[in-house]
């Protein structure tokens, strides 16, 4: 019996390159064994620092960050968002993708042709229909956390599905 992943995704990329520098993804996937958690950095441009978070590439608390090459990082990537090897169906969960979208799309990733638009769910928008920081949704939702820790792509998605987990008791047809 396949049973639906719900898959949390969340960018980090170099400030200065318009999205043409992808550094850090995170994944956060939740099936029926629980939940595991990446977060990858890109090898290639691991050297790089945003000008807004320098350092929240060193951050990752839900476990130990990989560094890979960027085509491992777009394949793993491709892996949990078409169902892993039992193609399982994916519910792609993010936080005010339309930026990530962007820089996907420049790394060769369109994420339509992955995931079904209608599988899509921003927790932006899902939390009282208008975007929130992150930070906000958390604290509304009462979810712990580390402000220290936002910003890693990894702790980013981890925190995405954990208030996407807590609003989809509430949510209809989801």
């Amino acid at each position: 019996m396949s049973h639906r992943w719900q898959v949390a995704l969340d960018l980090e990329w170099y400030d200065q390159s318009q999205g043409d520098h992808l550094t850090e993804v995170g994944l956060a996937v939740k099936t029926d064994a629980g939940i595991k958690h990446f977060h990858f950095s890109v090898k290639e441009h691991s050297h790089l620092l945003s000008r807004y978070a320098p350092f929240s590439s060193s951050g990752f608390v839900f476990g130990a960050t990989q560094v890979l090459p960027l085509k491992q990082v777009k394949d793993n990537l491709i892996f949990y968002l078409t169902g892993g090897l039992d193609s399982v169906d994916v519910d792609l969960v993010w936080h005010n993708p339309v930026q990530d979208r962007k820089v996907l799309a420049k790394n060769g990733i369109i994420i339509n042709e992955l995931v079904p638009i209608e599988r899509q769910f921003d927790t932006g928008v899902l939390f009282g229909g208008k975007p929130r920081k992150l930070s906000a949704i958390l604290d509304a939702l009462q979810i712990p956390y580390s402000k220290a820790a936002l910003h890693d792509a990894g702790n980013d998605a981890a925190y995405t599905l954990l208030a996407y987990l807590a609003m989809k008791p509430l949510l209809d047809d989801v």
